[in-house]
């Protein structure tokens, strides 16, 4: 970004929108904070921040295992799709939260790539998906939700123990206490992918 192009922040009503959705997110109303998402992304197909907040929610939702196999598959593929747009948008250098979508996106790609036994290329990838969780830091240090992306780009650098901290650090954020037994659901998800299963 040059001195000269203004940095793009979130509109107020897209503001409003990302508190409302933060908070029926973090109350742990999942289904709820996605159809939340994918109603104001469809009455904001031209907004950025509507289609990224619309990629998180599809994503997260998609981890719900009380949802169909072909339900799960359908909602990753459209955050997959969605944060990829996201990440190729040709303003998203000027973008207030392009480090978050950094983030998600080279983690989700380290992670396409480790599934295709492209090693080198996941590291890669999990090495830019670090940086831009650094920076996102510094920007929104309560945002939980790009923990879990952090933690796989860890993990797919060798990083384990890193991992499952930064992965535990998402409970801190959230005021709520460890849920051992999601620890160790992440613990042996990445185990099993690096294990290459």
């Amino acid at each position: 970004m040059t001195g000269k192009e203004a940095q793009i922040k979130l509109t107020a009503e897209e503001q409003a929108f990302r508190a409302f959705n933060r908070d029926t997110y973090n109350n742990g109303r999942l289904k709820e904070a996605y159809e939340q998402a994918a109603e104001f992304f469809a009455r904001n197909p031209g907004s950025l921040y509507a289609k990224y907040a619309y990629a998180v929610m599809a994503g997260d939702y998609s981890e719900d295992k009380s949802l169909p196999e072909t339900k799960r598959r359908e909602l990753l593929g459209q955050a997959r799709q969605k944060i990829k747009e996201v990440c190729e948008h040709r303003d998203l250098d000027r973008w207030e939260l392009a480090t978050g979508a950094r983030n998600e996106g080279a983690s989700s790609m380290a992670r396409k790539c480790l599934r295709e036994g492209k090693a080198a290329e996941a590291k890669a990838w999990a090495a830019k998906a670090v940086e831009a969780f650094k920076e996102f830091e510094k920007l929104d240090p309560a945002w939980f939700n790009i923990n879990p992306f952090y933690a796989w780009a860890l993990a797919i650098l060798g990083d384990r123990a890193g991992a499952l901290a930064a992965y535990r650090d998402m409970y801190r954020k959230q005021n709520a206490a460890i849920n051992d037994a999601e620890v160790a659901g992440f613990s042996a998800e990445i185990q099993k992918a690096l294990n290459g299963e």
